[in-house]
């Protein structure tokens, strides 16, 4: 029997391959595997791309107070926009050829403030009327006719009747006073459609000639000397077709959006207080000249246009600015007063001896230091830190810290 060597046949283990970690190093980066995740898992709560569940807090407005112990029924922000506002545009197409204003020019109702090139409509014009004069000489050659023609008819009949001439002579000349007649009003007519022709030649010319349709300023330059501009939204350009544009500054008004579910607090003619983020050193006396009535379902506010009833050179189209309703009028010199702002004494925060008050900002806890004023009851006044428009943290602010996510209770 045949002897076999099994002395080749050998099991390799795993242990023996160098290149294959071992059961120790594949442990360690499991756990790190699994620490990296757990850290990135953190990173992301921290950054708020993940929803998590926020503290409720309750809030409260600060309380306004006018000079003369006026109350602040209701602050809103908007825009300085003017009623009178004017794209000025050409009523025809051509080419600018001349524009005689710039940035910030004041211009008078019916000034000339630019010009097409109208050479051609010029010589239009000229040739119109001289097509019209030569229509009025021939109106008056027939005229002319007309009465040579009338008078041999008076002659013919006077010779018919004596005897010296015939009726056919007589016929004749009837005929010929009827054509004279004819020719003048053919005359006539055509006088009228020259004058209609030079009257559209002159209005089309006068189109080329640019004016400011009101008293106001020049705003916006839209177009360029030697720029081709087409009649208003014919225009092929982003302007479309408009050379300037021109606002009434004393037409200035202020729009404000209003919450949807507070404009019960106001009404028409109620009177206001208009603060221009430009002229922080300045409140304008205003009252409440109209509440639109429309609402945006996207914002949920009303819109709301107020007269300026002190206006000045300072405010100009555009400008951010911040309205608050009172309960009744300011004088001129009470305005000069600034509002106290009062808010209550229990949200009042202390670090050390430093008061502080915890804001609600965009969904977000936001410290803000305050220095105090006298005590009114269970109000404190604030004398520096608010402006009065904020959303202050009343209950609710336990255990929370600056950049906290909230939730404000309904």
């Amino acid at each position: 029997m045949a002897t076999h060597d099994l002395s080749s046949l050998k099991i390799h283990r795993e242990e023996d391959d160098p290149t294959r970690p071992r059961p120790g190093r594949r442990a360690l980066i499991s756990l790190a595997a699994v620490a990296l995740v757990l850290v990135a898992g953190w990173l992301v709560w921290r950054s708020d791309l993940l929803p998590r569940s926020a503290p409720e807090v309750r809030v409260a407005r600060p309380r306004v107070l006018q000079a003369g112990g006026v109350e602040e029924v209701l602050a809103a922000t908007g825009y300085l926009v003017p009623q009178l506002k004017a794209v000025v545009s050409a009523e025809i197409s051509g080419r600018l050829s001349w524009r005689g204003v710039e940035l910030g020019s004041v211009v008078k109702a019916g000034q000339v403030i630019a010009r097409l090139s109208n050479e051609d409509l010029a010589a239009q014009v000229a040739e119109a009327k001289a097509s019209l004069a030569q229509s009025r000489a021939a109106l008056a050659q027939a005229g002319a006719t007309r009465w040579q023609a009338d008078r041999e008819v008076e002659r013919q009949r006077s010779l018919l009747a004596q005897g010296i001439t015939t009726q056919a002579d007589y016929d004749s000349a009837r005929r010929t006073a009827d054509v004279a007649v004819a020719g003048v009003h053919a005359a006539e007519e055509s006088v009228k459609a020259f004058e209609a022709r030079v009257a559209l030649a002159e209005a089309t010319f006068r189109k080329t000639i640019i004016r400011a349709p009101f008293d106001g300023i020049v705003i916006t330059k839209n177009a360029e000397v030697g720029e081709m501009v087409a009649a208003g939204a014919f225009s092929g350009q982003p302007t479309g077709g408009a050379i300037v544009t021109v606002a009434d500054f004393s037409s200035l008004e202020m729009e404000a959006d209003v919450n949807e579910s507070l404009v019960s607090k106001i009404s028409t003619g109620q009177a206001a207080l208009i603060t221009v983020d430009a002229v922080p050193d300045r409140r304008y006396r205003g009252v409440l000249r109209l509440l639109v009535p429309t609402a945006d379902r996207q914002k949920s506010i009303v819109p709301a246009k107020l007269r300026i009833l002190d206006p000045d050179e300072r405010l100009v189209p555009d400008m951010s600015a911040r309205v608050s309703f009172i309960t009744k009028e300011l004088s001129a010199e009470s305005v000069a007063a600034p509002p106290r702002i009062f808010v209550p004494a229990g949200i009042i925060r202390l670090d050390g001896n430093t008061p502080y008050v915890l804001l609600v900002r965009e969904d977000h806890v936001v410290r803000v230091r305050v220095t105090l004023g006298e005590s009114r009851g269970d109000l404190r006044e604030v004398v520096s830190g608010l402006t009065g428009a904020e959303t202050l943290v009343e209950a609710g602010a336990e255990g929370l810290k600056d950049g906290d996510r909230v939730r404000v209770a309904s």
